[in-house]
């Protein structure tokens, strides 16, 4: 899908907001156990917009 430069914009406007908050979060004594960890949530965060973007598209429908 082809993103118009607004949302190109957005999406990298998000992409910094993510990195910069997941910065801290990758200090501990394991640094490989963390990223593994970060990754995993990252999937999980990106089931979870897909599912609400999901619901969105059937509550416009209605």
């Amino acid at each position: 899908m082809s993103l118009t430069p607004e949302t190109q914009a957005l999406r990298d406007h998000f992409f910094q907001t993510f990195l910069d908050a997941a910065r801290p979060l990758q200090r501990g004594p394991d640094p490989e156990a963390t990223l593994e960890a970060l990754v995993e949530a990252a999937g999980l965060l990106q089931d979870r917009f897909r599912t609400e973007l999901a619901e969105l598209r059937l509550e416009q429908v209605d």
